[in-house]
C-alpha cells in the first residue's frame, strides 16, 4: 500500500514536472490554462511550443490510462510532439509524425487523444487537426455564436487495421478569428466532473460559463469556468484530471495593417 502510494506520488511529481510553467507572449492573441489533476495520476498534458518566432503549437491531449504507465506515455508524446512541431506549421503531419513515434511503444490497448492548434500570429490565422480528442470549442463575439470543432482523426497510437487508415482520416481544418472570439480546448475531465448525486457538469453549464464570462481576458474565462465546475462538483473527488486552454483574438484586421504600415514608415525614415 505504502509503495502504491509512493510510486503515484512520483508519477505525479514526473507529470507537473513536464507542464508549462509559464504562458508564451503571442502577439494579438491572449492564453490563458489551467490542470487541476485528479486523486489520482492522470494523463492529461497541454504544452505550448515555438514553431518559429512568430508561431505557437498549442497542445491538448488525454492518455487512456492512469497511473504511472499513463505518466511515461504522456512524457513520450511530449518529447515527440517537441521534436516534430518545430518547423512543422502543419497540426496534421505533426500529429501523424507523433503517432509514427509512439506507436509501436505503446502498450496494446492504450491510447492518447490529442487536439492541436498552430497559432500564426504575422497571418492571423489558426490551423488545427484532432487525434480522436473531445471538440474544440468556438465562440464567435459578434454573434455570440458557439460552434463545436471537431475535425475527423484517430487517437495516437491506436491499433487499426491498416495503418495507412490514421493518415487517411486525419483532416486539418483552419479558421480566423475576430477580435474578442474565443476559442476552448479541453479534457473531458471537465464536461464529466461529477458531483456527489452522480450528475455531470456536461456540456451546456461549459458553454453558459463560456458565454458568460467570454467579455473578460483569457486568464479570467479560464478561472471562471475552474470556479463554476468546482461549485458543481462541491467536495466531491473527482477520478479524471481537468485540462483548460482558453485562446482569445485580442487584434482586428486594422489593428494588424496600421502595425504593418507603422514598419513601414519606420523602414522609410
Amino acid at each position: 500500500e505504502e509503495g502504491m502510494r509512493k510510486e503515484v506520488r512520483v508519477a505525479q511529481q514526473i507529470q507537473h514536472a513536464l507542464l508549462p510553467k509559464e504562458y508564451p507572449q503571442i502577439e494579438g492573441f491572449q492564453i490563458g490554462s489551467s490542470y487541476r489533476a485528479a486523486s489520482e495520476v492522470g494523463g492529461d498534458y497541454y504544452d505550448f511550443i515555438w514553431v518559429d518566432p512568430t508561431t505557437l503549437g498549442i497542445a491538448v491531449g488525454d492518455v487512456a490510462g492512469k497511473g504511472v504507465p499513463g505518466s511515461m506515455v504522456m512524457a513520450m508524446i511530449r518529447t515527440a510532439m517537441r521534436l516534430e512541431a518545430k518547423k512543422n506549421r502543419s497540426p496534421a503531419n505533426v500529429l501523424l509524425k507523433v503517432h509514427q513515434h509512439v506507436n509501436g511503444d505503446m502498450k496494446r490497448g492504450m491510447f492518447a487523444t490529442m487536439f492541436y492548434i498552430v497559432l500564426d500570429s504575422r497571418n492571423r490565422s489558426i490551423s488545427y487537426a484532432s487525434a480522436g480528442h473531445n471538440p474544440m470549442i468556438l465562440y464567435r463575439r459578434s454573434t455570440d455564436e458557439v460552434y463545436f470543432l471537431k475535425p475527423k482523426g484517430f487517437p495516437l497510437g491506436i491499433d487499426l487495421p491498416d495503418e495507412s487508415l490514421f493518415a487517411k482520416t486525419l483532416a486539418l481544418q483552419k479558421l480566423c478569428l475576430q477580435k474578442g472570439d474565443l476559442l476552448l480546448i479541453y479534457t473531458d475531465g471537465v464536461t464529466e466532473a461529477m458531483n456527489a448525486k452522480q450528475e455531470q457538469y456536461g456540456e451546456d453549464r461549459m458553454i453558459q460559463s463560456i458565454r458568460d464570462n467570454a467579455h473578460l481576458p483569457a486568464e479570467e474565462v479560464v478561472q471562471r469556468l475552474e470556479d463554476s465546475i468546482a461549485r458543481f462538483v462541491g467536495g466531491a473527488e473527482q477520478s479524471d484530471d481537468v485540462t483548460i486552454v482558453v485562446i482569445k483574438e485580442n487584434m482586428q484586421a486594422e489593428d494588424v495593417i496600421y502595425k504593418f504600415r507603422k514598419h513601414l514608415l519606420k523602414l522609410v525614415d
